[in-house]
């Protein structure tokens, strides 16, 4: 039952958001960039909330390191499943 309620709340969460993308990007590029950056910025808290109120799933990531990278740099993954885009925008995505 968790992992149904899980998914409700997760694709429901990101669902309005991704469609306004899609329905705003043909006319309106400012309004596709607005909610392409609302998607970017908000998903990875987004899912992990949903994720830790539900299945309490706590992600603990060592970000000491971060702080020593280079201003540029380049993540290669291999992408085994999608969680993995999720935790590069929640670590790597630059705070504002």
């Amino acid at each position: 039952m968790f992992t149904f309620i899980t998914s409700v709340c997760a694709v429901s969460a990101l669902l309005f958001p991704t469609f306004m993308l899609c329905l705003c990007y043909p006319f309106s590029k400012r309004a596709a960039l607005f909610w392409s950056n609302y998607i970017t910025d908000r998903s990875s808290r987004i899912f992990f909330a949903i994720l830790k109120l539900y299945r309490r799933f706590d992600f603990d990531g060592d970000t000491k390191a971060i702080d020593s990278l280079p201003k540029q740099f380049m993540l290669i993954s291999n992408h085994q499943s999608l969680v993995d885009i999720v935790v590069y925008l929640k670590y790597f995505y630059p705070k504002r």
